[in-house]
């Protein structure tokens, strides 16, 4: 049972013991801070006065541009969006012939394995005028319609870019039809 009082004795002991550096340590860290707090207002009061105060700098605006654009399949238009499908087809012309994108000779072999079939071309153009005057009717009857208007101009886009790639592919003969023989 002593045993048991020795060892209560001891626990308080290293309780009271521990309490008492705490606060002593804390305290002088208190003191420590408010010293450095102190030398530092100090040495900031005589850097303002000596030294002015910085200019504001405008922050500068940088557009990203790659080197090559063609080297990742993008074609660059100018700021100005074109508004109809001829805009459209001057604008992609003119950036293709300026950025060379079917000069390159695997954009030539690329071009050259599409099949062109005139007529299979010409009934597509014509489900393209078809859509673009059923887009153009919505944009007249509704001119906040803003997903026919952004439809409308992806249908110019892809007109002028069918157009374009039909001077770029060779013309190809068109294939014989296709007759089965009478067996023997």
């Amino acid at each position: 049972m002593n045993y048991l009082k020795a060892a209560g004795v001891v626990f308080v002991l290293a309780c009271i013991g521990f309490l008492f550096y705490s606060f002593q340590t804390s305290s002088s860290l208190q003191q420590r801070l408010e010293e450095v707090k102190k030398s530092q207002s100090a040495t900031s009061t005589r850097s303002r006065a000596s030294s002015p105060a910085p200019a504001a700098v405008p922050p500068k605006v940088r557009r990203i541009q790659a080197e090559d654009p063609a080297k990742y399949g993008m074609v660059v238009t100018p700021d100005d969006v074109p508004q109809t499908a001829h805009e459209w087809e001057n604008t992609l012309t003119s950036v293709i012939e300026d950025q060379k994108i079917f000069d390159s000779a695997e954009a030539k072999e690329a071009l050259s394995k599409i099949p062109l079939d005139e007529a299979e071309h010409q009934a597509d153009l014509e489900r393209l005028e078809k859509s673009i005057a059923e887009h153009e009717q919505m944009i007249k009857d509704d001119p906040e319609n803003a997903e026919s208007k952004e439809e409308l101009e992806n249908l110019y886009k892809v007109k002028a870019v069918s157009k374009i790639l039909k001077d770029k592919i060779p013309s190809q003969p068109a294939a014989p039809p296709v007759t089965a023989e009478p067996a023997s």
